[in-house]
Formats: C-alpha cells, structure tokens, sequence
C-alpha cells in the first residue's frame, strides 16, 4: 500500500489481532479497540470507507469478522476478503486505489 496506492487514498493497518500481553489487550480494550475490524480500512477521494480483510487460505471469518462484513454489507460499505496477494490486487484494482497497473487494468 505504501508504495502503490494513489495518494488521494487514506489507509490503515489494523493491528488487532496480534498476540499481546494481558496488560496491554486490556488497555486497548479500555480505550475501545472492538473485535471484528478489518486488516485494512481505506477511504476513498469520495469519502467513501473500504474494508479490507487478510485472511490465510483455508481460513474463516470469525463470527465478530462476519458481523463487521456483514454490517459493512447492510450500509454499502465496500467489504473484501482476500486469501492471495493476487486477490488483495484484484480488489484494490476493483476499487480504484492503485497507482500500478495489474492485468492491464489500472
């Protein structure tokens, strides 16, 4: 994302679900770090949210991660799950966030 996305873009990384201590899971819990979140969370030129969530091959949605997609669904937030870099790509590309050309697409 650094390197690629367009610089009308805002991005994040979401780091929630690494493994921390307890001390430090219950401050960020204290000051409202909510499960489900997406890996990525992008806005577009327009204003618009993206959310954009990594997953492993073979790996599901945790029920709070398929609340959030589901809840991004119902109020047309645009929503993805991703298992590869290539899908990760298809869908920036969808999205119009890039500043490289995949597959001839922009």
């Amino acid at each position: 994302m650094r390197d690629h996305a367009l610089p009308e873009w805002r991005w994040t990384h979401f780091p929630a679900g690494e493994i921390r201590d307890k001390i430090a899971a219950s401050k960020l819990k204290n000051m409202g770090l909510q499960r489900g979140w997406p890996d990525f969370v992008l806005i577009s030129p327009a204003a618009i949210a993206h959310a954009l969530e990594l997953k492993r091959a073979g790996e599901d949605l945790t029920e709070d991660q398929e609340a959030f997609r589901d809840w991004c669904c119902g109020h047309g937030v645009p929503h993805a799950v991703v298992r590869s870099i290539d899908e990760a790509l298809a869908i920036l590309t969808s999205w119009s966030a890039l500043r490289i050309r995949i597959g001839g697409v922009r």
